[in-house]
């Protein structure tokens, strides 16, 4: 498998902004085909999709993730629990939570 090599890291738009905050995001990653995360809402989900961003969540240790998705390996085995980290907390307001 690949070993992932991190290039860079890059800030994200701060929380809340609503819907402006997931088109900031994006616009921020299209150079990006993919997120690995451990949770996602169905706003910004659907907000990075119509930017062509392929949104996965995911549990695990991330170069390992990162190394099957880079090996074209089916990543099911680090799907992510439902109820994500927020644990049901997040109503999706785009606060941070």
């Amino acid at each position: 498998m690949p070993v992932p090599v991190l290039l860079e890291e890059r800030a994200t738009p701060r929380p809340g902004c609503g819907p402006e905050r997931w088109h900031a995001l994006a616009d921020m990653l299209k150079d990006c085909r993919a997120v690995l995360t451990a949770a996602c809402g169905e706003s910004p989900r659907a907000i990075l999709r119509e930017h062509g961003i392929t949104v996965t969540e995911c549990a695990g240790i991330v170069e390992d993730v990162v190394g099957a998705v880079l090996a074209g390996l089916d990543v099911n085995a680090f799907r992510a629990r439902k109820g994500g980290v927020s644990k049901g907390c997040c109503r999706g307001g785009g606060d941070g939570c």
